[in-house]
């Protein structure tokens, strides 16, 4: 599976969810980053905390 413009280092970068030996992970197809994920059904709200973490806090 892979997200657009959905990596929370370089902000530009597609994500795919792999599988290697070590198990599942998100990997930035542009910066490298790598995020484990434990199990392949938790990769949405995975993804979405990653989302949430790098949006701007809100001014009240």
């Amino acid at each position: 599976m892979m997200w657009f413009k959905s990596c929370p280092r370089c902000e530009t970068g597609d994500l795919v969810l792999e599988r290697d030996s070590y198990g599942w992970a998100f990997q930035c197809l542009h910066c490298g980053f790598m995020k484990d994920v434990p199990k392949p059904e938790h990769a949405k709200s995975i993804l979405e905390s990653l989302d949430r973490s790098r949006r701007p806090a809100a001014v009240a």
